[in-house]
């Protein structure tokens, strides 16, 4: 939770007036920590392709070797499972004359689709926004295409560009501008991966990708 909170700080300082979270709160680590700081917030959340998972329990074993959900479930009581099943697949926000997407995989299946910088924008034409909010792939780009700005926020504690820099966007509607904040958790996922000393080599190794690239995005620490 620490990486999540710091991303939070971060957007709170460079003037976020509304804060959305979109989807996958739970998984790779066998805690609810993120799910309390959301509620305590009162963060508008988004249905993830885990948090489908979880209410589901349709987890083939080799993924949840990964995924760590059915442990995560356990911690859970029914009044958590309701809340998290009262979240929405999508958001559509106006702001101004901006008409905001929201989703956690793609305009066409915003639970379960991956949109990755390189992958062909067009069969999105019909997103009707003028920028369309992303996550699943835990890989940030800001793209146009057809008069619309194609954001994925990336992921504040499980990146998969640059295993040491967490990130969160922050949009400013006025003048239609996005910006991918980058900051360092490498402190943040050493404890955890200390605390769990069971997690999946899938995970450890995703924390521990380093590119010759710098991160995506702007570096704020």
């Amino acid at each position: 939770m620490a990486a999540f909170d710091r991303g939070l700080a971060l957007l709170r300082s460079k003037g976020a007036s509304d804060v959305y979270f979109l989807g996958d709160a739970v998984g790779y680590f066998p805690s609810v920590a993120v799910l309390h700081r959301l509620r305590e917030e009162r963060i508008p959340c988004l249905m993830g392709n885990h948090e489908a998972m979880l209410l589901s329990g349709d987890i083939p074993p080799e993924r949840d070797a990964v995924y760590r959900l059915r442990d995560t479930f356990n911690l859970l009581t029914d009044d958590w499972l309701a809340w998290i099943a009262s979240w929405p697949r999508l958001r559509r926000i106006e702001v101004g004359t901006q008409r905001l997407l929201l989703v956690h995989g793609s305009p066409v299946d915003p639970t379960f689709d991956y949109v990755y910088p390189d992958t062909d924008l067009a069969r999105f034409a019909d997103a009707a926004a003028e920028a369309v909010f992303m996550g699943n792939t835990h890989r940030p780009f800001l793209r146009s295409f057809g008069g619309t700005l194609f954001v994925n926020i990336g992921s504040s504690g499980l990146p998969r560009d640059h295993g040491a820099w967490g990130s969160v966007c922050l949009y400013d509607a006025a003048a239609g501008r996005a910006r991918i904040l980058r900051y360092s958790i490498l402190d943040t996922t050493s404890e955890l991966v200390a605390r769990f000393g069971d997690l999946h080599p899938t995970v450890l190794n995703t924390l521990a990708r380093r590119s010759s690239e710098a991160p995506y995005g702007e570096i704020c620490d």
